[in-house]
């Protein structure tokens, strides 16, 4: 029995995942906070809004392209990779889900364009970088191992976080660049490790990833790094009053980083423990959404800086 179109089409914008954006932006909101930098609440909605519109729009294009491409028959799902899945039990969505990528888009684009008409044509620099990385991600920035490592990153890190706090607060400064990069770290994590279950049918179609390009040993190994740069940087903004000490509870989450390395070394001994693999992506997804909800957090709840 095929799904409703209208169900099919909220699948596609993965709605479980949203809450990253949500946690992005409330950190951003929480470095203005803590640094009692006043923001215009009009603002912060409209940077919510273009932030929701960016990710649904990256979202829903990526499960478009999958589905026209033939890729996203052949993925074994899980329920943190290899898409939703809603295209397939319902192909009669797929223009439906492509018009909602191209409003989404243009939604992100039109609220981008009043920040820079308001604040300055610096904030068109970021923005079109964006634009670019939402519309190239499936098709082209896939088949570049770095640069897809790193893009996601960049997305939700550099540019949702730091493009945020820009918007609202019309500065940057070294708290708000080490929460960005801090998310950049996490995010490119998160996808790093997603990337692994979909290795083999993504090379059939053409990818050419990080987890492809490098093997899983080596992935393993930078996930590893970039837990370990995101611990570095938390205890020196801490020490060097970039953030306030309370943000050092914000390391807690990345214990469940650490138990999900644990996993991922087993599935490297074990190919067929896919188990071990299941455990790990659960675990990931745990440590790149808490992390930056528990920054918030602390932020907010900080004595606010003099």
């Amino acid at each position: 029995m095929r799904q409703p179109i209208i169900y099919a089409v909220w699948q596609s914008c993965r709605p479980a995942f949203l809450t990253l954006t949500l946690f992005c932006v409330l950190l951003a909101y929480a470095v203005s906070y803590w640094l009692q930098i006043e923001v215009h609440f009009v603002h912060l909605a409209l940077v919510l809004l273009a932030a929701l519109a960016a990710h649904i729009s990256v979202n829903t294009l990526n499960e478009y392209q999958d589905f026209q491409s033939g890729l996203d028959l052949h993925t074994e799902r899980t329920p943190f990779s290899g898409g939703s899945g809603a295209l397939p039990a319902c192909p009669d969505a797929a223009p439906a889900v492509f018009k909602l990528a191209m409003f989404s888009l243009t939604l992100c684009a039109a609220i981008g364009l009043y920040f820079v008409i308001i604040l300055g044509w610096q904030l068109l620099i970021p923005g079109l970088f964006g634009l670019i990385i939402i519309i190239s991600y499936t098709k082209y920035i896939n088949k570049l191992p770095v640069m897809c490592l790193l893009a996601p990153g960049i997305g939700f890190g550099l540019l949702m976080v730091g493009g945020s706090f820009w918007a609202l607060t019309q500065q940057l400064n070294a708290a708000s660049m080490v929460v960005a990069i801090v998310t950049a770290l996490l995010v490119s994590n998160l996808l790093l490790v997603n990337q692994i279950p979909d290795a083999s049918v993504d090379k059939r179609f053409g990818r050419h990833h990080a987890v492809i390009a490098f093997g899983v040993k080596n992935a393993v190994i930078i996930y590893a790094l970039f837990i370990a740069l995101v611990a570095v940087l938390i205890c020196w903004a801490t020490r060097q009053l970039w953030l306030p000490r309370m943000t050092l509870l914000a390391l807690l989450p990345l214990l469940a980083g650490v138990e999900c390395l644990r996993h991922l070394r087993r599935y490297v001994i074990e190919r067929s423990n896919t188990q071990a693999l299941d455990k790990a992506l659960g675990l990931n997804v745990v440590v790149a959404n808490v992390t930056p909800l528990m920054l918030a957090i602390c932020l907010l709840l900080a004595k606010p800086s003099v």
